[in-house]
């Protein structure tokens, strides 16, 4: 009988293309919004931005400042934290870090975390908003629930939740877990043309030719003879 022997690679998935004119498009509507009075609008559409360019400056100094008028310590705290982080040595940096002061003294006995996370490279999202690598220190609202994720390539991905009391203070250090590649997987089916075959856990195609079809990420190969 002939072997079968496959190995699969493991592919990037790289995102549709970021196109400047969307997130113009956005800004240009979220300040309008804000010109208008339409606060909670405004936010949701920079938040929107922050999705598509996590690194967008512009639309995070706009957050902190729609944060500090709407009275919002907790966002004004951590929005402005991530600015400083985003934008170090900004024509903004003090009035930034006047604000961030002015809301974690409005929180009365906030909650504190200090995050580091080995690689420094690792990134790093609260709440699913992009707040940096490798490491930061954060006011939060008190009984208020979090979500942290860090992610980095060639790295198992890690969350975890947390919600802290007023006063509260956690220190979380950790290192991201190495994934361990094979190069090659011998698989000898039989029925040769009755396999579901699986990957990542997700039912890809029901013998291997429908699996490269399927997810292009499975490579036969068929040794001679």
């Amino acid at each position: 009988m002939a072997r079968i022997v496959f190995s699969f690679t493991v592919l990037m998935l790289i995102a549709s293309p970021v196109y400047s004119q969307d997130v113009d498009e956005l800004m240009n509507q979220a300040m309008k919004n804000v010109n208008s009075g339409r606060l909670k609008k405004g936010n949701s559409l920079y938040l929107q931005v922050m999705e598509i360019d996590p690194e967008n400056i512009d639309a995070m100094y706009s957050l902190v400042q729609i944060a500090h008028a709407t009275k919002n310590h907790a966002d004004t705290a951590l929005y402005g934290t991530v600015f400083l982080k985003l934008a170090p040595g900004d024509v903004e940096e003090e009035d930034i870090k006047a604000k961030i002061a002015a809301a974690e003294a409005e929180m009365k006995n906030p909650a504190r975390l200090t995050l580091k996370v080995y690689p420094a490279e690792t990134r790093l999202t609260l709440n699913g908003l992009y707040v940096g690598n490798g490491e930061f220190d954060l006011a939060l609202g008190a009984n208020q629930s979090y979500s942290l994720e860090g992610t980095l390539a060639d790295h198992v991905p890690w969350k975890t939740s947390l919600k802290l009391g007023s006063g509260g203070e956690k220190k979380i250090s950790h290192r991201m877990e190495k994934i361990i590649y094979f190069g090659e997987l011998i698989v000898r089916p039989i029925p040769s043309k009755a396999i579901d075959v699986y990957v990542d856990a997700k039912k890809v195609g029901r013998d291997l030719s429908e699996a490269i079809v399927a997810q292009n990420q499975v490579l036969l190969k068929t040794p001679p003879g």
